[in-house]
């Protein structure tokens, strides 16, 4: 009993630590640069309007656009965004904590709650950019981690009829028009898991089984978005606009072949060097396996390499997606969801070793709170790190907002000239990786990426520059902005 005490004692103070961490970086973060013009639009447009002028215009993310153009509108005005991140965080949790519960055929208990925390915590800290957590107009890249979750609940799980159908259907369309590299995806793999339902039954009656008709029409209403968001009109007004190293009007195989490859080793060299999240991850889900009442089956190298197999499976297709339609892999940002995908995988392995070891209990005890320790000392290393500079970040753009706003009222014309926000840099955690790489083959030591756990704000010289303009917009002011460092004038 005691042991089991300091088990909880142990994951709950992670929880808070996790937690403490996430929250810090919340507080200090602010709207910043698509923030500022999507505000003002959605604010003139309404959300709709928004969406309609964009999927025309600029982009088909249609379901993304009106979720993250209502945020803009409501809360790009805000000097702080602890409110919004405390709700990101509470679905991300419902969203594990049901999976787990009823995956795992789990009892409510406070255990199951706090490892959810946990882990949830650990895969927005796991993120490629941190920061992409925190920017209103790119949720989308977070929330399609959230629904798809409660997607899986909601067909396989959910208990009420209703409920579930609704579930169902909501989550699907917001997915069917979310990102690019991700609702296909998506579709297929749902689609790919439909037909293995029904080889593995022998029986193609579908419609006899509510779980299966909910499964192919959510991988319906999930491809059919993505066509409506692929052939948006907008699309072609960006493509012209941004230039494009697209394959679709020249597709050649073996380049596409030898581009999809080398961009997959790449972005699983960034997911690799993340890679300490998911250590501290694994021990939780030895736990949770531990848990289990039933006998699940024994983890062999075979079930261990085949399931990694299965996972990475969707990671390669994306990046398969991407180099078709844009020449390379998507934004960072725009991959989060991959690191829940290797943490799906990690949460498997680990639930299947703690189910072997149930009658280990001191082991798995020990395991936990070493566990728990690493990443409590992980979060408070971040929090000492990180807090000063957020904190005068922080202070920095709320001195600009506070000084233009200043002007704004008093009804000023004449050009305002504003000096740069300083924006501190670490190496990132891949170009660590990938810097030991280079030492390790003999050569130099040339990878130098800047971490900073928001997207920065950010002026230029050039007042008609789309940043500056938006910042101008979002001030409703009549005045062009200037950003000019003193140092080099």
């Amino acid at each position: 009993m005691m042991q089991r005490k300091i088990i909880h004692i142990c994951l709950a103070l992670a929880a808070i630590a996790t937690l403490a961490y996430l929250l810090m970086l919340g507080y200090f973060a602010l709207p910043t640069a698509d923030d500022w013009g999507w505000a003002r639009q959605v604010s003139d447009l309404n959300p709709f309007g928004f969406v309609k002028a964009f999927y025309f215009g600029w982009q088909g993310r249609f379901s993304a656009l009106l979720i993250d153009g209502a945020l803009c509108k409501y809360l790009g005005w805000n000097e702080h965004l602890l409110g919004f991140a405390i709700v990101e965080l509470l679905l991300g949790y419902g969203a594990v904590y049901l999976l787990l519960r009823d995956m795992l055929s789990l009892r409510n208990n406070s255990m199951l709650a706090i490892v959810s925390i946990v882990v949830t915590n650990l895969g927005v800290m796991a993120f490629p950019e941190i920061g992409t957590f925190y920017w209103l107009c790119t949720t989308n890249y977070v929330h399609e981690i959230w629904f798809t979750l409660y997607l899986v609940w909601f067909m396989f799980f959910c208990q009420y009829t209703w409920l579930s159908w609704g579930g169902t259907i909501l989550c699907a369309l917001y997915l069917g028009g979310c990102a690019e590299n991700y609702s296909p995806v998506l579709a297929l793999v749902l689609g790919c898991y439909w037909v293995w339902r029904m080889m593995s039954r022998h029986d193609w009656r579908f419609w006899e089984h509510q779980e299966d008709v909910r499964l192919i029409v959510a991988t319906m209403l999930i491809g059919v978005g993505f066509l409506a968001m692929l052939f948006a009109p907008g699309n072609d007004v960006r493509m012209a606009s941004e230039g494009s190293y697209s394959m679709m009007n020249h597709f050649n195989l073996s380049l596409f072949i030898i581009k999809t490859c080398k961009a997959s080793v790449v972005l699983l060299l960034r997911l690799a060097s993340r890679g300490w999240y998911f250590i501290c991850a694994l021990p939780l889900f030895v736990l949770l396996g531990a848990m289990v009442n039933r006998d699940l089956p024994k983890l062999t190298w075979k079930r261990s390499i085949v399931s990694l197999l299965i996972a990475m499976g969707p990671i390669v297709i994306s990046v398969a997606a991407s180099v078709y339609g844009v020449g390379w892999y998507a934004t960072m940002r725009a991959n989060c969801f991959i690191v829940f995908i290797l943490m799906a995988w990690v949460a498997y392995v680990g639930v299947l070793i703690g189910n072997q070891l149930k009658e280990s209990e001191m082991k798995i005890s020990v395991v936990t709170m070493i566990a728990s320790i690493a990443i409590i000392a992980t979060s408070i290393t971040y929090i000492s790190i990180e807090y000063p500079i957020v904190r005068r970040y922080n202070q920095e753009v709320l001195a600009t907002h506070h000084r233009l706003q200043q002007y704004v009222s008093d009804g000023r014309k004449e050009t305002v000239y504003v000096k740069p926000v300083q924006i501190p840099c670490r190496q990132t955690s891949y170009g660590y990786l990938r810097n030991m790489l280079q030492v390790v083959f003999h050569k130099s030591k040339r990878y130098h990426e800047c971490y900073f756990p928001y997207e920065p704000f950010r002026l230029e010289a050039d007042s008609h520059d789309w940043r500056n303009l938006f910042y101008q917009s979002w001030l409703g002011a009549e005045f062009e902005i200037v950003c000019v460092d003193e140092e080099n004038q």
